[in-house]
Parts: C-alpha cells; sequence; structure tokens
C-alpha cells in the first residue's frame, strides 16, 4: 500500500541567465530568478523544467512511507 500522491508540477521555461541566476518563465509569464547551483547540471537557454508543489503533509508521508520500505526490507534481509 503506497501513499497517495498530493502534489502538481509547473512546467517553467529558462529563459536566460544573469551571473548566478537563472531567469525562470512561468505559465502566466511571471519571472523569476532562481540560484543555477540549484538547477539540474545541462540546464540551457530554452531548458523546460518541471517543479513539484507539495504540501508538508505529502513530504512527511513520503518519508514515512520511505522508511517504513526500508526497514522491511532489511528486516527480510
Amino acid at each position: 500500500m503506497g501513499i497517495q500522491e498530493r502534489s502538481s508540477y509547473l512546467e517553467v521555461v529558462v529563459t536566460g541567465f544573469d551571473g548566478t541566476d537563472a531567469i525562470i518563465t512561468f505559465p502566466g509569464k511571471e519571472v523569476v530568478r532562481w540560484p543555477i547551483k540549484r538547477l539540474p547540471d545541462g540546464i540551457r537557454d530554452g531548458s523546460k523544467v518541471r517543479i513539484a508543489v507539495t504540501t508538508d503533509e505529502t513530504e512527511e508521508a513520503a518519508r514515512k512511507e520511505l522508511a517504513k520500505e526500508v526497514l522491511n526490507n532489511l528486516l527480510r534481509g
């Protein structure tokens, strides 16, 4: 039995770079600066990136499920 996924994704586009920041444009044309070092390697101008949107509850449930699976695997040996 797995956790129910309660997250969604936003697809954004890297539309440029300025120093150590990437310029990211959201679907509604909102623009934000994001540190390049926090993006996957190989990002270029025009790269599409998916940003996960989750709640604290979703993240906590995912961590608990992972811990349970790891423990079960260790006990099965």
